[in-house]
């Protein structure tokens, strides 16, 4: 059930087609079901109330988005906070993300670096009108930045678990200067 608070009267609406931009998931043996219950408990045990925006913006691209251009804002501003700052936030952001994911077979700290970079601008061009994208890359975009943030907070959860409490300036400060070894 859709309900459109800003509409006249009474104005509610099923949407029966799948919003979400990730796939379909299932279990597939105890193993699986095994790791997924220790994740949601280290997700539920977790004092992570420096990331909750990057939480709730994730999950609004994920499921309730269904301009996947508004999915692709929604990813980059999950990016701010995990890592944002007042100063150069562009450079803070694609280095504490490039230090985090470091060098591995799918990508280079240097390319994951640029990427970041370039998505991180193109969200300000298109937020900020000087820029239009269509649909067709708007999915792209949001789909790699979908990919990219979640492998971060899958990061922060599994190996770089003391970096959750911190805020996004520190967060991105020790990042920066341990390389992404906090």
């Amino acid at each position: 059930m859709v309900f459109d608070p800003i509409s006249h009267g009474v104005n509610a609406g099923w949407l029966p087609d799948r919003r979400s931009a990730m796939p379909f998931y299932i279990i597939r043996d105890d193993k699986e079901r095994e790791e997924l219950i220790t994740w949601c408990n280290r997700v539920k045990n977790t004092n992570d109330k420096n990331i909750r925006l990057a939480i709730r913006r994730v999950l609004s691209a994920i499921n309730q988005r269904t301009s996947p251009v508004d999915a692709f804002i929604d990813t980059v501003i999950a990016w701010e906070n995990l890592f944002g700052a007042n100063e150069k936030i562009g450079s803070r952001i694609s280095v504490s993300i490039a230090n985090l994911l470091g060098d591995s077979p799918e990508f280079k700290k240097e390319d994951i670096r640029k990427k970041v970079r370039y998505y991180y601008k193109l969200r300000g061009n298109i937020v900020h009108g000087t820029k239009e994208v269509t649909n067709k890359d708007a999915l792209k975009y949001r789909d790699e930045c979908l990919d990219i943030t979640i492998k971060v907070m899958k990061k922060l959860y599994t190996e770089q678990y003391d970096l959750i409490k911190e805020k996004s300036f520190d967060r991105s400060r020790i990042l920066a200067a341990s390389g992404g070894q906090a």
